[in-house]
C-alpha cells in the first residue's frame, strides 16, 4: 500500500492512530521527502504534516534543500491543523533569503487568526525569522511585547518561552 493510501485510510482526528501510522511508516526510505509532497495535498494535509511533525520530533533535521520545500508548502497550507504542525516544527527549518518576505508576510498574518494556538505558534516563527534576518528584530520585538500585552493566556505562555531577540 503506499504512504498516500495509509495516510488516507487513517483516522486524522485520532493521535493514537496516527502515532499506529507513524510506526509502521518511520524506517519508510525517503519518508520526509514523500510528506513534503503529500503536505501539498489538501485532503491529507493536516495527517502528512501531523506525521512530518512526528519524524522531527522524533530527531530527524531537514537540510536547506527540505526546509525550502518545506516553506513553500507552508505558504499554501489551507486548514490550521497543518498549518499549525508546520509552525511548530519552524524553528527546525532554515530559511532561504528569498523566502524571508512571504513567510514573515504570511506569519504575520497568522497572528490575527482567530484560533490561539495559530497565533501563538505564529509569533514563535516571528521570532525565528527575525533570528534569521536581523533586520527584522526591532520590529519583530515591538509586536512580541505588545501581544505579550494584549494576547489571550495561552498566547501569552508561549512568548515567555521565547528568548530574547
Amino acid at each position: 500500500m503506499t504512504l498516500r493510501r495509509q495516510i488516507e485510510s487513517c483516522d486524522a482526528n485520532s493521535a493514537a492512530s496516527l502515532r499506529e501510522l507513524y510506526g509502521e511508516v518511520r524506517n519508510c526510505p525517503g519518508l520526509e521527502i514523500k510528506l513534503a509532497r503529500l503536505c501539498a495535498d489538501p485532503k491529507i494535509e493536516s495527517s502528512a504534516s501531523w506525521l512530518l511533525k512526528r519524524r522531527i520530533e522524533c530527531g530527524f533535521r531537514p537540510n536547506r534543500d527540505l526546509s525550502d520545500k518545506l516553506l513553500r508548502v507552508f505558504l499554501d497550507l489551507n486548514g490550521w491543523p497543518a498549518r499549525l504542525h508546520f509552525l511548530q516544527i519552524f524553528h527546525y527549518l532554515s530559511i532561504p533569503p528569498e523566502l524571508k518576505h512571504p513567510l514573515r508576510e504570511f506569519v504575520l498574518e497568522l497572528t490575527c487568526d482567530r484560533n490561539k494556538f495559530i497565533r501563538a505558534w505564529s509569533f514563535s516563527a516571528l521570532h525565528c525569522i527575525a533570528r534569521a534576518f536581523p533586520e527584522f528584530k526591532t520590529e519583530t520585538s515591538r509586536l512580541l511585547r505588545r501581544a505579550a500585552d494584549s494576547e489571550a493566556p495561552s498566547v501569552k505562555a508561549r512568548l515567555r518561552n521565547l528568548p530574547t531577540l
